[in-house]
């Protein structure tokens, strides 16, 4: 396993970055619950930000820059945009000691 980082690192306004192997994941925080999505929007294939280290979470939805599509923090799912209906794809994790490990 790879540990990313803290929980408590991870801001409740966006999405952080991290690349593990070839893939860019994110790690994502709604109160005391972590989510961990692959950096790659459903409409295009395309990674959700700009540049790479954080996405921006927008009224509780997590936003693809590109396309302005918004994701819910619960099952990933698109419910504005270009792809709603679409969801983004989980990564299994954990947490041990406030680590959060893929």
């Amino acid at each position: 396993m790879t540990i990313l980082c803290r929980v408590e690192e991870l801001a409740e306004d966006c999405a952080r970055e991290f690349e593990v192997g070839q893939q860019r994941l994110l790690a994502w925080r709604k109160g005391a619950k972590v989510r961990v999505v692959v950096n790659r929007c459903p409409h295009f294939n395309v990674p959700m930000n700009v540049e790479f280290g954080s996405v921006p979470v927008l009224g509780g939805l997590l936003t693809c820059v590109h396309h302005y599509s918004y994701f819910r923090f619960e099952d990933g799912a698109c419910v504005e945009g270009q792809c709603v209906g679409a969801t983004l794809d989980a990564v299994p994790f954990e947490i041990v000691d406030g680590e959060v490990s893929v």
